[in-house]
């Protein structure tokens, strides 16, 4: 716990153990959260008259919930008029897992989200509030500090409110995507309307965070990237080599992975103006809560993780997000329902803000045809993350740019293993190979 009497100066000087000689500093994430910050979040929450009394980090999360952060929280006591009260905050950490690569990519994710929230979102709501719409559905914003390798976010605790994350093995069902769905449209539309304020400018010209993250990371770490994707890939040509029936789609994921790169850089340049809109880009299920009724019926949906927003085209977000976390019979049996859901959210919030819409639902299915490859992929890589269980997911607390790859391919062997005897692998994994057989991409047997 850090507190007003505990933040006097310690015994021993800093960088120095009891004897006097130099000590290694170990930086955790947890010890970059100081008082200052906490200070500041609180300020930005409760108003100028709360005084900070105490504050402790209490870490809830578990293996496989988070990769790109630590994502921890801070209970903090503190008064207002007197009167002594308490709270919880969110907060995102830099992870501290060594340098090179992930110095970098770790700087860019907290960057992007840092100035998604504190730059961006306030312009979109003030857009949709002057449409007459409800705000987005994220969390609220209350401080971050992005230095290199000091990296900070302060959100809003959901839990109060009865958020849960979806069990991440679990297809999303069909009341579950209608909410994300909605408000990946109005997230969309909300772009547009910001858009059309000064069309001479590009929402990323306004905001240069927006610049694609996908191609960037391809970009600032190609080999390394390359070498994870291809041993994705190989843990997919794996499984499907011992599942009878799939043997013959072991070649095409071979000759697909040496092309992967190339495909998702394209992906993700936008096709048109017209086209063009703020995109989640990492909109699966751990990047989403819930909150429920009595009868256990999702009612609100709240979008998180933000550190991979760009401008592209909608039909990457919907791909991305239907092929990565349903069961296959239900995004086949629903898939026009699912864009009919998208598509009149999307309408509503740009016939409210008296917007020309850019694109019909027709030009709107055609998008999502060209992107579903963008999706699959996805689907492929988060396939192993899906299926393996909790206690069996690497610790990524202990990754860094000397062991990555090792780490990779303990949890390629789990995944394959976990497949080998999963009864979800043929609704949530092989389902994908059969949408590529029925769409002619892979001969049948």
């Amino acid at each position: 716990m850090s507190s007003e009497e505990s933040s006097s100066s310690p015994t021993v000087p800093p960088g120095q153990d009891s004897s006097g000689a130099a000590a290694a500093v170990t930086v955790t994430p947890q010890s970059l959260v100081t008082k200052e910050l906490v200070e500041t979040a609180l300020r930005n929450d409760k108003g100028p008259g709360a005084k900070l009394v105490s504050w402790e980090c209490q870490d809830f999360t578990r293996p496989g919930d988070n990769y790109a952060c630590v994502v921890s929280s801070v209970k903090v006591d503190y008064t207002l008029w007197d009167e002594e009260n308490h709270v919880t905050y969110i907060v995102k950490l830099n992870p501290c897992r060594g340098g090179g690569m992930f110095v970098n990519m770790t700087h860019c994710v907290f960057r992007k989200e840092g100035l998604f929230y504190q730059d961006l979102v306030p312009e979109l709501n003030k857009c949709l509030r002057e449409a007459g719409m409800a705000m987005l559905s994220v969390p609220k914003f209350f401080n971050s500090h992005l230095e290199l390798k000091k990296e900070v976010i302060f959100l809003e605790d959901l839990r109060p409110r009865g958020f849960k994350m979806f069990d991440r093995k679990k297809g999303q069902d069909f009341a579950h995507a209608e909410l994300i769905l909605k408000e990946l449209g109005r997230l969309h539309a909300a772009s547009v309307l910001l858009q059309r304020q000064n069309p001479n400018t590009s929402l990323m010209e306004r905001f240069p965070f927006l610049e694609d993250f996908w191609t960037n990371a391809m970009t600032q770490a190609s080999d390394l990237m390359k070498s994870l994707m291809a041993n994705n890939f190989a843990g997919a040509k794996s499984i499907a080599e011992s599942t009878p029936g799939y043997e013959h789609v072991a070649g095409w994921i071979e000759d697909f992975s040496l092309k992967s790169m190339d495909i998702l850089c394209k992906e993700v340049l936008p096709s048109s103006a017209a086209l063009t809109v703020i995109n989640h880009g990492d909109c699966w299920t751990n990047n989403l809560l819930f909150r429920y009724n009595a009868d256990g019926n999702p009612v609100e949906a709240i979008l998180l993780d933000l550190q991979a927003t760009c401008t592209c085209d909608p039909g990457c977000d919907l791909s991305y997000f239907l092929y990565s976390s349903f069961n296959g019979e239900d995004r086949s049996a629903h898939l026009e329902d699912f864009l009919d859901i998208y598509y009149d959210s999307f309408k509503q919030v740009l016939d409210a803000g008296k917007t020309q819409v850019p694109y019909n639902r027709r030009e709107l299915a055609d998008n999502f045809e060209d992107h579903y490859m963008f999706g699959i992929m996805f689907g492929i890589t988060f396939a192993p993350l899906i299926l393996i269980d909790s206690e069996d997911v690497v610790d990524m607390s202990k990754i860094d740019d000397t062991n990555i790859m090792e780490c990779a391919e303990e949890f390629r062997k789990k995944g394959i293993e976990t497949a080998k005897k999963s009864t979800l692998a043929q609704s949530r994994f092989l389902c994908l190979f059969d949408d590529l057989i029925k769409r002619g991409e892979i001969p049948p047997k």
